[in-house]
Formats: structure tokens, C-alpha cells, sequence
């Protein structure tokens, strides 16, 4: 059973409490969907504020998708202490993207965990797990978690939302049956992806008190 802790990444100008193992600084991998810089959506502020805390005391390395504007900002992130191992990604638009839905309906995995969780991604990460011995992971959301991805080490799952409350609040806005029907599929998917992967983590972290049962 995972551990379930609430609130906030750390901000603002406060020293740091270190925690270390063995009385060194903990080896922190971190494996976000989302390149955090700028720091503008809440989410990325959420990422850039967490590594940012952790890098005062700890050895950190974010991999991250970036897009093709982003790939210029990695000197940002590297300033803040961590290695950064930014994974090029072009996020599919138009009737390449609808094709992609669709096909993720017959997958094992909804769709955003399917477009996001490229290979190029799972490469980079299983390169950093086989030439350091990390004592953490931190996947930022469900849709970058994967049984064979993470095995021997412990993970933290960082739930920025309950993506299929999300996908809930879509369904009942969406103004066409087809459209409704779709994501309820979806919300479906999700729900059952969810109840699967947070079984594995050691502990997950959610952003309000609300979310505690949920997960």
C-alpha cells in the first residue's frame, strides 16, 4: 500500500531541511511529461519550485519532454543545480491526433500516458537507472508511471490532479454525444489505469486533502 502525503511543492526562500541517507545527499531522479520553465502553468511552477528545494541539498536529475522552443531554456533548469536531460517531443495536432485517440481507446494505456510516454523518454530514463544507482524516483503524474520503467527502486508518485476527475468535469461539458461518448471512455480508461499504477509507488503526494481517499 502507498504511503499518501498533501500539499504543495516547497517555495519561496526558506532554507531547506536535509534530509540525507548515510549521511549523504539522496540521488533523486525526476521524470516530468512537462519541461518546467517558464515557470508560468501551475504545474510547472510545481516542478521547477520541487527541484529547485531538492538541488540545495541532493543530486538531481530531471528528464523531461521539451518541446522544440524549450530545448534553449535547459541552461535555466541546469542553473538550479540539476542535470536536465531534455527528450525532444512534437505534440500531435489535427486528424494525426484524433487518429492517435482513437487508436488509444484499444490500448492498454489512455491516451496522454500514450502520447507522452514515448520511447525516446522510457531510453532516457532506463540510461540514467543503469548508470546510477538512484535512491528515488519522482514521476510527476500517473501518466509517466510503468511497471517495467521503475523496477528496484522506490518511487514517489506526484499527482498534480485525479487526471479522471478531470476527464469527468470534460465529459459533462462536452456539447456532442460522440464527443461525450469518447470521453467517457476515456474517464473509464483512466479509472482503471489509476487504480492500477498507484499500487506501486512508496508513497504518493496529491495537492489537497480532498484527493487523500481518491488514491
Amino acid at each position: 500500500m502507498s504511503n499518501t502525503v498533501t500539499g504543495p511543492a516547497p517555495a519561496g526562500d526558506g532554507k531547506a531541511t536535509p534530509v540525507t541517507h548515510g549521511g549523504a545527499p539522496l540521488r533523486i531522479l525526476v521524470v516530468s511529461d512537462l519541461f518546467p520553465f517558464p515557470p508560468t502553468s501551475g504545474s510547472a511552477m510545481r516542478i521547477h519550485q520541487l527541484c529547485r528545494y531538492l538541488a540545495r541539498e541532493h543530486r538531481v536529475t530531471l528528464v523531461t519532454l521539451a518541446r522544440p522552443g524549450q530545448l534553449q531554456s535547459v541552461d535555466e533548469l541546469e542553473a538550479l543545480g540539476l542535470e536536465v536531460i531534455a527528450v525532444s517531443w512534437h505534440q500531435m495536432k489535427g486528424v494525426r491526433r484524433r487518429r492517435a485517440q482513437v487508436r488509444a481507446l484499444l490500448a492498454g494505456r489512455p491516451f496522454r500516458s500514450a502520447e507522452r510516454l514515448t520511447p525516446e523518454l522510457r531510453s532516457a530514463v532506463r540510461e540514467c537507472l543503469a548508470r546510477e544507482a538512484f535512491d528515488i524516483v519522482q514521476v510527476e503524474g500517473s501518466a509517466m508511471m510503468a511497471a517495467d520503467l521503475f523496477l528496484g527502486v522506490p518511487v514517489v508518485l506526484d499527482e498534480h490532479n485525479v487526471e479522471s476527475e478531470v476527464l469527468r468535469r470534460q465529459q459533462l461539458a462536452e456539447r456532442t454525444v460522440l464527443r461525450r461518448r469518447y470521453q467517457r471512455l476515456q474517464t473509464n480508461k483512466q479509472e482503471r489505469f489509476e487504480a492500477s499504477v498507484w499500487r506501486a509507488p512508496a508513497a504518493i503526494a496529491v495537492t489537497s486533502e480532498r484527493e487523500v481517499p481518491a488514491v
